[in-house]
């Protein structure tokens, strides 16, 4: 039989555990939002320990049997690996872009004019060459026509090298894992 205490007791318990399951999926979302950024890394670093684990087997046994040593060593040096030609990368990007800025602020920049042979390449040509010849002519006026399409290639452009520091970091990463 229902008495009022019994179905008021019940609706309690049923709020009470609405309560507890919700703030339970609350932080089950959250723990996995803080989760996400390392599951490709630690993944990765799992593949990569399978793979060279063999490799690691036979230098450690040639070496005495350190195999923390070794696997520190191997880890290091892909890492080095991995890191000085994007510094070096970096660096060298980082000086165009200021000798660049440069040239763009001293307003010394120009265009050479196409070389007639241009125009004959088949499909692009003829508008390869007029584009060109505007650039070499009024670089202001061509910037300012495709100032849209540079400005969209320029932000596209960042954004894969964004990309690409991006995976670099997370398979630096994984190695260290």
């Amino acid at each position: 039989m229902d008495t009022p205490d019994s179905s008021t007791v019940f609706v309690k318990n049923a709020i009470e555990a609405a309560i507890k399951i919700s703030l339970l999926g609350v932080m089950i979302v959250t723990t996995f939002s803080i989760i996400k950024p390392f599951i490709m890394p630690v993944a990765w670093g799992v593949i990569i320990a399978v793979a060279v684990e063999p490799f690691i087997g036979k230098l450690a046994e040639r070496l005495g049997g350190r195999r923390k040593l070794i696997s520190t060593l191997f880890a290091l040096v892909v890492i080095a690996a991995l890191v000085i030609p994007s510094v070096l990368l970096v660096s060298a990007s980082i000086d165009t872009v200021q000798t660049l800025s440069a040239v763009v602020e001293s307003e010394s920049l120009s265009v050479p004019p196409p070389n007639a042979k241009v125009e004959e390449w088949p499909v692009i040509g003829p508008s390869v060459y007029k584009t060109w010849t505007l650039a070499s002519s009024n670089l202001d006026a061509a910037l300012h026509k495709f100032g849209p399409q540079l400005k969209e290639a320029t932000f596209t452009l960042l954004g894969g090298v964004g990309g690409g520091l991006k995976s670099l970091f997370m398979f630096i990463i994984s190695i260290a894992v």
